[in-house]
């Protein structure tokens, strides 16, 4: 179980619609989440808007009511360094409490 950037060919986001290369695919392994893949832009703007809306650390699969969570380090490689730090930053804080 963890998550992953698929190398198979070109799909569909289904979040943003656009026909996206397999190196910007990132699919959510585990559980009920296996065939859920997304962009990775789409997974770095649903992280970024988790973390100012909730201020929380675990962030959920974008799947329509799936509740497997999104791993912070399986996302480093296509996070930006600010959202990757934020995200940190709220484990952190999370953690102490």
């Amino acid at each position: 179980m963890g998550n992953h950037i698929s190398q198979d060919s070109s799909f569909t986001c289904t979040i943003c619609m656009n026909l996206v290369s397999s190196t910007k695919r990132f699919i959510n392994k585990g559980g009920t989440c296996k065939n859920h893949s997304y962009c990775t832009d789409c997974i770095e703007k649903h992280v970024q808007a988790k973390l100012e809306v909730y201020d929380n650390s675990k962030i959920k699969c974008p799947g329509l009511d799936c509740k497997n969570l999104l791993d912070p380090l399986a996302c480093q490689s296509f996070l930006s360094s600010k959202v990757f730090v934020r995200w940190c930053d709220v484990l952190c804080e999370y953690n102490q409490h």
